[in-house]
């Protein structure tokens, strides 16, 4: 019988690459929540506002508006609602609960670093009124875990190739327009908008790996029998 790490060489592979992965993306975070808070990021966040600022146009605007809805956290728990359910329906009731408890953790963490860092909101003529602190971005964190699942699913599926791709690529621009539309109605600096991003990958990583370890393991246990 071969040695339990060899056996299981793919799963230790795989802990050891999240691991690194996720201690890599929380180091980011933090090294950019200590520049955010020694004032470090202010000129070149209050730059590029500008910078975004002079796109500004009505039609650009009622489209980002638009965009930037797709990442609210109404529509997320509409959306997380409706895909859980549908999880469950199709019996995969464990993807369900792992996609739910994603979201529920990104919503909570945002919570608990915002209130950690209580940075206050861009006073740049911002188009949007919006509460509360400014980072991380919850609708940067929130879309990434979000649509990120949904381009995960997309990769899995039994979609075509070409299907997948097209997922991917939609999946994707959703995430980085739903960020920039955040600087470019002026409610959150970009560094807001980037801790969110590594913020909600950390959780995704995770979520997924969690899921990718199931699997494997009941594929291990299937070639047992």
């Amino acid at each position: 019988m071969a040695h339990p790490i060899r056996r299981h060489a793919p799963l230790v592979i795989g802990l050891i690459l999240v691991i690194s992965v996720s201690l890599l993306l929380v180091n980011l975070f933090v090294y950019l929540a200590e520049e955010m808070m020694t004032g470090t990021t202010l000129q070149t966040d209050r730059e590029i506002l500008l910078q975004v600022a002079a796109l500004r146009s009505p039609g650009v605007t009622l489209w980002m508006k638009g965009v930037t809805e797709l990442g609210a956290k109404e529509w997320l728990i509409i959306g997380t609602v409706v895909g859980t359910l549908l999880l469950i329906r199709r019996k995969q009731m464990g993807d369900g609960i792992l996609f739910a408890l994603g979201m529920l953790g990104a919503s909570g963490m945002n919570t608990v670093l915002k209130n950690a860092y209580e940075r206050i909101r861009p006073e740049e003529n911002p188009l949007l009124h919006a509460a509360g602190y400014s980072f991380p971005s919850g609708h940067a964190m929130g879309s990434i875990v979000f649509y990120g699942f949904l381009l995960y699913f997309s990769v899995k599926s039994r979609f075509s190739p070409w299907a997948k791709a097209s997922c991917c690529l939609v999946w994707s621009a959703l995430i980085l327009l739903i960020g920039f539309s955040r600087i470019y109605l002026g409610v959150h600096y970009p560094t807001d908008v980037l801790a969110g991003w590594i913020a909600g990958m950390a959780i995704l990583i995770q979520c997924i790996a969690v899921r990718e370890g199931i699997l494997y393991w009941r594929r291990k246990q299937t070639e047992d029998r």
